[in-house]
This record gives C-alpha cells, sequence and structure tokens, in this order.
C-alpha cells in the first residue's frame, strides 16, 4: 500500500538570487543555469574534465 512521505519545506533566504518568480520558464532556467555557473562551479577545472571525458570515450 502506498504512503505519504511528508517532504522538507526548503525555502530559499529572500536576498538569494533564485528566491523570485520568473516571467517565464525559459528565464527561469537560464538564471539558474548561469547561478550553478558562477557560484557553484566557478573553481570548477574543464580543462581536466574534458581530458578524463575523452579518455573514458576512448576506452570504450
Amino acid at each position: 500500500m502506498a504512503s505519504v512521505i511528508k517532504k522538507a519545506d526548503h525555502k530559499l533566504p529572500e536576498n538569494h538570487p533564485l528566491a523570485r518568480k520568473f516571467d517565464t520558464a525559459e528565464e527561469g532556467a537560464k538564471a539558474k543555469a548561469d547561478y550553478v555557473m558562477n557560484t557553484v562551479l566557478k573553481d570548477f577545472d574543464w580543462d581536466a574534465f574534458m581530458v578524463k571525458k575523452q579518455a573514458q570515450a576512448s576506452k570504450q
């Protein structure tokens, strides 16, 4: 039998750049992508990632 699982209410702080309503889905997606690239992945080494990805592709 199915059961109901209560989910936590994850609200962003009011001053967070994504804590607002967007006019379109595309605008919201672009804002989220920009946030991830500029905040979350700002120190990510893309060159090392691509080398590793190409090495895995060549093994297959």
